[in-house]
């Protein structure tokens, strides 16, 4: 025989028609399977969509906490910068204060009793 008339017999005996049919079964088949994939997807993303709003309103209301914290311990921080600045300058103050005092007497005398 010749490639054609294998080709011809082949096509003769050959159930084409069945193996379309489980083809197409097999298709419709998928195609269902992932129709119904589709839809338990769409299902869980629509069921998580509240959950994720009241997560998001959360993470927003504690960003927002988080950001008065801070800007107000800033403040406090600046606010003790300056306290401590204040401070440091009284300190100074007093110790000017607490200096023995060298008047023009103080140097008259030990100008004589030093020499």
């Amino acid at each position: 025989m010749t490639g054609l008339a294998v080709l011809e017999h082949y096509l003769e005996t050959a159930d084409i028609g069945l193996c379309r049919q489980q083809q197409v079964s097999s298709t419709e088949a998928a195609k269902e399977e992932t129709e119904k994939a589709a839809a338990a997807a769409l299902e869980a993303v629509l069921a998580a969509v509240p959950r994720h709003r009241q997560d998001l309103t959360l993470l927003e209301a504690l960003d927002k906490a988080l950001e008065g914290a801070k800007r107000l311990s800033q403040k406090r921080f600046s606010e003790s910068n300056a306290a401590a600045g204040v401070i440091t300058a009284n300190i100074a103050n007093l110790q000017q204060l607490l200096q023995p005092q060298v008047g023009p007497c103080v140097t008259f005398y030990s100008t004589l009793f030093m020499t």
